[in-house]
């Protein structure tokens, strides 16, 4: 039997709040079609928002009478999650630019020659 994950942080900012959970467990609970352009995401993470994709995620967490530990991090300023990308249901991926040497967000699925993270890309 495999381990699940039961420890998640929450970040807030005075505005709104988001749950840290990694792609994977979306997947593992068969609900990551199912979570709404309102969260985020980053490399491998899913930030939740507070008002309706955590509330499904803790439904299908509790529907498998799986334990979710939340440890809040509260911030008195804007979170730079609302700078991520939307969440598409996309398994999102982080990579370096070739030509700039800058991390960019891209679907893990996206072919090597039509990522600027690859040579192909840039070669004419």
């Amino acid at each position: 039997m495999s381990k699940t994950k039961s420890k998640f942080q929450f970040y807030s900012d005075p505005g709104h709040g988001w749950l840290r959970v990694p792609y994977s467990e979306l997947e593992r609970l068969n609900i990551a079609d199912k979570i709404t352009h309102y969260s985020y995401t980053k490399g491998d993470n899913v930030f939740l928002e507070e008002d309706c994709d955590m509330s499904t995620f803790m439904k299908a967490k509790a529907a498998l009478n799986e334990k979710v530990d939340i440890q809040p991090i509260n911030s008195n300023r804007q979170s730079r999650i609302r700078g991520y990308a939307k969440y598409r249901g996309d398994r999102m991926v982080t990579r370096v630019n070739m030509m700039t040497g800058n991390e960019f967000q891209e679907r893990a699925d996206t072919p090597y020659y039509c990522s600027p993270s690859s040579e192909t890309y840039w070669s004419s």
